[in-house]
């Protein structure tokens, strides 16, 4: 009984006997024609990729688009605020807007700003300090 079993899993393990560099694990390489299907794959990957990367970057869509409605606005606050600085906004936000939210000092001069006036591009934006003239 001991013996045709012997031969039972000998038969096994010839029927499902598979050999090459792949199973072998004391092998050091592929065979030449893995390294070039190997190589082509790999090429084929990194051009997808740049392909990928080039209508990206050459397309003026702006990358966070999907999360808000309007599209956002960088806002380089310098002058006379608590806190100068860039701000991120949605477009369309006015001046009285964000300057409440850097925080106006008692020198802040709001003269001549337009403080409803909706900003609808990234730019820079100086405010002021009162002349000593205005300071009461």
């Amino acid at each position: 009984m001991l013996h045709k079993q012997n031969q039972l899993r000998l038969q096994l393990r010839n029927l499902f006997k598979v050999e090459g560099p792949a199973f072998n694990f004391n092998a050091k390489s592929l065979y030449a024609h893995e390294w070039v299907i190997v190589a082509l794959f790999v090429g084929a990957l990194f051009l997808l990729s740049s392909f990928s990367f080039i209508s990206r970057s050459s397309s003026n869509v702006d990358p966070f688009s999907h999360w808000t409605s309007d599209p956002l606005i960088i806002i380089d606050l310098k002058g006379e605020v608590s806190s100068p600085g860039r701000y991120i906004y949605s477009s369309g936000v006015t001046v009285k807007k964000i300057i409440s939210d850097a925080g106006k000092t008692p020198q802040t001069d709001l003269k001549g700003l337009s403080l409803e006036e909706p900003i609808t591009e990234s730019r820079v934006l100086k405010i002021h300090k009162l002349k000593k003239k205005d300071i009461r």
